[in-house]
């Protein structure tokens, strides 16, 4: 394996103009580490998405579009894993209180489908205060996305 770096660890500005450079970075890095041979099975587009709806769940719900609120963000590749963890300085949220969007009562309102799409590519976990999500894409869920 060559040298690279091994880890991003970063904080934004709460916009999406900065989330959305902060996403062309990302992929940069993802690109690199897949040269260095990590998360060779990690598909572009699954990471690229999962991380994208992670920073819009941080910039619209948890700091509720406050620019002057941050957001922390840090993508940590191993052999054939991704972790990405992303924290906003809102006030939190129970996952458990999200209705499930596939459910026919919640099909035609509004609300999350970016944490099933979250959970569908990966391992999702919280912090205590609801403000702070890990997820852990691998090769089985975030796999080739031609398949």
């Amino acid at each position: 394996m060559k040298n690279s770096v091994q880890e991003i660890r970063k904080t934004i500005p709460s916009t999406q103009r900065d989330a959305d450079i902060f996403i062309e970075e990302a992929i940069r890095f993802h690109r690199k580490i897949r040269q260095d041979g990590l998360c060779l099975g990690i598909d572009e587009y699954f990471f690229r998405l999962t991380l994208d709806e992670a920073l819009q769940n941080s910039l619209h719900h948890g700091n509720a579009g406050d620019s002057g609120k941050r957001i922390h963000i840090a993508i940590t590749p191993s052999d054939k894993t991704l972790t990405i963890t992303v924290r906003d300085e809102g006030e939190g949220f129970s996952p458990k209180s999200v209705r499930d969007p596939r459910s026919p009562d919640n099909v035609t309102r509004p609300g999350g489908r970016g944490l099933h799409l979250i959970k569908n590519f990966g391992q999702a976990r919280w912090n205590e205060e609801g403000n702070e999500i890990t997820i852990i894409l691998d090769e089985e869920r975030a796999g080739n996305a031609n398949q």
